[in-house]
């Protein structure tokens, strides 16, 4: 696993900062209180070039689920297999400055 570069990026290029893990349970919390219902329930797929922070704070959660987990199954460690992946979810959660 290598560790992202994104967080030099965002500081040296963009002056910002990475989302807190608060963030995004925040936002997962929206989308669940949004749309669970009693036919159907959203789950999360995570992407990141950072799985160790990625697993670290979210595998404890009954409802996400890794790119990293089902790509290592089909191929050697891809982007592409993130981009396809994400391109069939219906909704998203990222943060931008």
């Amino acid at each position: 696993m290598r560790r992202t570069d994104y967080k030099n990026w965002m500081t040296i290029m963009v002056e910002g900062f990475l989302a807190s893990r608060a963030f995004y349970s925040k936002a997962m919390d929206l989308f669940r209180s949004k749309y669970n219902s009693e036919e159907a329930e959203v789950i999360f797929v995570m992407a990141s070039d950072d799985e160790r922070w990625s697993v670290e704070m979210f595998s404890n959660e009954f409802d996400v689920f890794f790119t990293s987990e089902a790509n290592t199954r089909f191929s050697d460690r891809q982007p592409t297999f993130d981009l396809a992946v994400m391109s069939l979810c219906d909704h998203s959660i990222f943060r931008y400055i």
